[in-house]
């Protein structure tokens, strides 16, 4: 028994080093690595030859199912498949998630879960966003399309369900992860969404903390609006047939923010004149932590011993240690390279693309911020950084680099010749007209976007009639443009910011009419905007 534990003692030193070279993300370890795993192939085989393991005795086997979710619903696409392309395992439990956005996808993935030869039990996620559309109206035609879906015969057998629920109810967050989210489940056993779901999340006491009361009171107003606009129903018939069963309610409350202006925020706005403000940053919508496997009854089954025959290694079988090696290497140095050719295409594309062009620079920045959430995700990685030819931090730092260039991105100024304004004014000064024009220009030519037009003061006056002169200059610049070109007003947002942010020194006549200024952003017509933090 001695000699058999010293013999696993260059196994173990030899994994360890293993994992010591692998978490560094540098080439230099390669080779050192590469000799490591074929002394640790050798080892280990040599120590399954020489051991002889005992016939084992008839025992009781425990058996497991395999949990696999199915995430579906209209929401995959926006929320889920860009994020998670093929499948993920989830870091906390190592359950299995796929993500199928049409009828197609689900038929191919229910096809592949169905020739897998292990136990696998497959539970169906259907996320639901009440911003997620832009009304209740298009909400309840996506969940039509989807009950049509999961009514028609796709599914052999009926398949359990989980709802999920996704809105910030609640200032509540984990201090060491602020980005996850607070998981709600109501009791076992409900199958439908009525008000008591709701209800029985109610605290139970007056001094319950204040969060619990602000989570309680938003989701009433959430089921108010679900109910009166008859997204509930829709849902609960979308979710409840022949086909699937509801199993389980869950409520994910997350963000530090509404992610968009939709249904349910313009809701809030007509009953109670409140929109919600939006979240600084995208924040994907976090996965529960459900449960991987399912323990079944178990079965007698006899293990039997392996071989112990003497098999000698031969320098054939050796070989293809090395080989293996260094088709791995050169496949990681491949993927690497790729992934770096790929954000600096994006990267070359956006410094090339004219600033008049203002919706291809947005489909850029897009394209670069997907790139960006990948890498940051690679760069997390510990496993084995694809034989250390990982560059996933670099490319994470370029990317970060270039859209920092982004975040006030300004596509017109007027500091930048004569002011338009004179000091305590906010008519634009007679043949001052024409210094708009590039604006003219830009507008006829992104007649899809909407600009935010910032106004600026010296700081002649006091705070409060600063601010309000501001304002002023930003309207009087909206509506010259709103006369001189086919805009509506619908494109234009305005903003004052008073004499908070001056270019030059107000001590001077020459700085106070640098900072009678407008400034122009444009503002990206997606949930994630370039200049939301402006607002």
């Amino acid at each position: 028994m001695l000699r058999r534990s010293q013999d696993r003692y260059p196994i173990l030193l030899v994994a360890a080093l293993l994992l010591a070279t692998g978490i560094y993300p540098h080439p230099a370890w390669n080779a050192l690595f590469a000799g490591l795993t074929v002394l640790f192939f050798a080892l280990t085989v040599r120590e399954v030859l020489q051991n002889e393991t005992p016939p084992s005795p008839l025992c009781e086997m425990p058996r497991v199912e395999k949990q696999i979710y199915l995430v579906i619903g209209p929401y995959v696409n926006q929320w889920f498949s860009a994020r998670h392309k093929g499948s993920i395992e989830h870091s906390a439990t190592g359950a299995l998630w796929l993500c199928a956005a049409t009828q197609g996808e689900m038929i191919r993935q229910l096809a592949r879960l169905g020739a897998d030869p292990q136990n696998l039990k497959v539970t169906l996620f259907f996320p639901f966003f009440p911003d997620g559309h832009d009304s209740a109206a298009l909400a309840i035609s996506s969940l039509q399309e989807w009950r049509n879906i999961l009514q028609s015969p796709i599914l052999a057998d009926p398949l359990p369900c989980i709802f999920a629920l996704y809105v910030r109810c609640s200032d509540e967050r984990f201090t060491h992860d602020p980005d996850s989210a607070i998981w709600l489940e109501t009791p076992d056993g409900e199958q439908k969404l009525t008000s008591a779901s709701v209800e029985n999340l109610r605290p139970q006491s007056e001094g319950a903390p204040a969060f619990l009361h602000q989570r309680h009171a938003t989701l009433r107003l959430l089921w108010q609006w679900m109910d009166e606009e008859q997204v509930l129903s829709n849902l609960n018939t979308a979710l409840s047939h022949a086909s699937s069963t509801l199993k389980r309610i869950m409520i994910a409350d997350y963000g530090t923010g509404f992610t968009r202006h939709g249904a349910w925020s313009r809701w809030l706005e007509e009953h109670f004149a409140i929109l919600p403000a939006l979240t600084h940053a995208k924040i994907y919508p976090p996965l529960p932590a459900l449960a991987a496997t399912v323990d079944l009854p178990p079965v007698g089954r006899s293990i039997t011993a392996p071989s112990s025959g003497g098999r000698v290694l031969t320098p054939r079988f050796l070989l293809i240690v090395p080989l293996l090696v260094f088709a791995s290497l050169t496949y990681a140095h491949y993927h690497e390279q790729e992934r770096a050719d790929d954000i600096t295409r994006t990267i070359n594309s956006l410094s090339q693309t004219p600033v008049e062009n203002i919706s291809q620079t947005f489909s850029l920045l897009d394209t670069l911020e997907a790139q960006r959430a990948a890498l940051k995700n690679c760069a997390s990685s510990l496993f084995f950084q694809n034989w250390g030819l990982s560059r996933c931090r670099e490319l994470v730092g370029i990317a970060d680099t270039q859209l920092g260039k982004y975040s006030h991105w300004s596509v017109y100024s007027s500091s930048s010749h004569a002011s338009l304004f004179a000091s305590g004014s906010a008519t634009i000064l007679q043949g001052r007209e024409q210094l708009l024009q590039p604006m003219v220009q830009l507008i006829k030519k992104n007649p899809e976007i909407t600009f935010l037009i910032v106004g600026h003061t010296d700081s002649s006056g006091d705070e409060k009639s600063n601010a309000l002169l501001s304002e002023q200059r930003a309207r009087e610049v909206r509506d010259w443009l709103l006369h001189n070109t086919p805009a509506t007003e619908q494109q234009f947002v305005l903003k004052g910011e008073g004499d908070a942010y001056p270019l030059a020194s107000n001590s001077t006549s020459a700085g106070k009419q640098l900072n009678r200024r407008i400034d122009v952003f444009p503002l990206r017509p997606t949930p994630i905007n370039v200049n939301e933090h402006l607002f």
